[in-house]
């Protein structure tokens, strides 16, 4: 027969196992967010990783929230899950990436 105790070490020992299947989800599919800005020579880079995250690059906001990227409250449209968004201002051209790819402002709802 099993005494209460024991039931109690057993338990206990199945809660660092609880706490790893429960918190696994988010590390498997990487869902961390995260910003950055690099200014050197002439260049500014704001990177944003993840689904909601924020970046002053100069005077841009640049923001991944709802699925979408925003500069300076405009649309660029969605984003995949944990996209790589780059804003980069080199002189006076400014360029929104997302994986790499150029991102015109998204067409106004009608």
């Amino acid at each position: 027969m099993i005494t209460e105790p024991e039931t109690m070490k057993h338990a206990l020992r199945l809660l660092p196992l609880l706490a790893v299947l429960l918190t696994s989800p988010s590390y498997a599919l990487g869902d961390s967010n995260s910003s950055s800005v690099s200014i050197t020579d002439g260049q500014a880079v704001g990177t944003l990783r993840g689904s909601s995250a924020i970046a002053t690059v100069l005077d841009d906001k640049v923001e991944l929230r709802d699925g979408a990227v925003y500069v300076n409250g405009q649309s660029y449209g969605p984003v995949p899950r944990n996209a790589e968004v780059k804003y980069v201002i080199r002189g006076g051209n400014r360029t929104l990436l997302v994986d790499g790819k150029p991102r015109k402002p998204a067409a106004p709802a009608r």
